[in-house]
């Protein structure tokens, strides 16, 4: 078979790293400076509603968000977040603020003064039989992170150690390490990635990282296979462990491809339909997604082309002896052996 000798990508393999190195080293940076981005998840937010009393079109709805945004804005609010609630005449709109030390109580309740007073006034085509009223405030305490994060990384460490012996058993030790580090470096690009685009970290943060190493199982699995149906046949004898691992790429790189792109897909056109979480986590499924295909096709092979040594392989051995073995009983060299236990 004819192999690609034009894609050397493992000879270049510490160019490749140079990707992951920077994300990491510059989200060091960024999250020294601004922290972590919290959701409303993991923040304190105080919220009101904005009471219409009578039932208001589409069009009208989207006016008087505009409006309330423009009076948050001029009030000097940095972070809200609006969200319809209630249906006909009870319909309203939720106002989210950030509150975490407190300082904005005073400021809150002038707004919503505000809010009652001028937002008719500065809405254009709505109907005087509208009456603006707000709620009482409410708050909402931020959810512990703290569990949350410990048992995640410990759902982590079990994947790892389940892939590690499950590759071991199937396959060989070298693809065992292989996998263990693919995955840590993704969670490691995933989180690093988030902080430096500023995703905010919302209760279900651990979503995208599940998705991500699920996929990046799915890959390398494909990938492994196709390997492994290799390292039997005479017209690969000579075949090295980089050019092996460029040809399963290219062989794979498409179906991967593909199928990325449609979960993709799928994942964009959900998120716009959800609300500013929802929004954030498709966002970070998307960007642990491009991280899987990258550290499946790539960094994951190349480790395994440095590692693997076809004399050392004892599960090659085993398969190679048991094959054998059918091939010798087929042929007649040797008896089927009789597992019946004669008393």
């Amino acid at each position: 078979m004819k192999l690609n000798n034009k894609l050397n990508y493992v000879s270049k393999f510490k160019y490749f790293m140079i990707i992951p190195i920077v994300i990491v080293l510059a989200s060091i940076v960024i999250g020294a400076i601004f922290n972590l981005n919290f959701d409303y998840d993991f923040r304190k937010v105080d919220n009101f509603s904005v009471k219409f009393n009578t039932t208001v079109t589409e069009s009208e709805y989207d006016a008087l968000e505009e409006s309330i945004s423009g009076i948050l804005d001029k009030q000097g609010f940095k972070q809200y977040r609006l969200e319809r609630i209630g249906s006909g005449a009870q319909n309203a709109i939720l106002v989210k603020i950030p509150n975490d030390n407190g300082s904005f109580d005073s400021a809150i309740d002038e707004v919503k003064v505000i809010i009652e007073d001028k937002l008719l006034s500065v809405t254009d085509s709505i109907s005087t039989s509208v009456v603006v009223t707000t709620s009482e405030t409410g708050y909402s305490h931020p959810k512990n992170v703290t569990n949350l994060i410990l048992y995640s990384t410990l759902s982590i460490v079990c994947i790892i150690l389940f892939m590690f012996l499950y590759n071991v058993i199937r396959y060989n030790l070298a693809s065992a390490y292989s996998i263990a580090l693919s995955i840590l470096l993704e969670v490691a690009m995933l989180f690093s990635s988030m902080v430096l685009f500023r995703i905010p970290f919302n209760y279900y943060f651990v979503v995208p990282f599940i998705v991500m190493i699920t996929t990046t199982i799915i890959n390398t699995t494909y990938i492994n296979n196709y390997i492994k149906n290799t390292l039997t046949l005479d017209s690969y004898a000579k075949t090295t462990n980089s050019s092996r691992v460029e040809e399963a790429t290219c062989k794979t790189f498409k179906l991967i491809s593909c199928y990325t792109l449609m979960i993709m897909a799928v994942v964009l056109s959900v998120m716009f339909f959800g609300g500013p979480s929802l929004i954030y986590l498709g966002l970070a499924i998307v960007v642990g997604l491009i991280i899987s295909a990258f550290v499946s096709l790539f960094f994951n092979t190349s480790l395994w082309s440095f590692w693997y040594r076809k004399d050392k392989d004892s599960v090659l051995k085993r398969r190679i002896l048991a094959e054998q073995k059918k091939q010798d009983i087929k042929d007649g060299k040797a008896k089927p052996v009789d597992d019946k236990i004669v008393v």
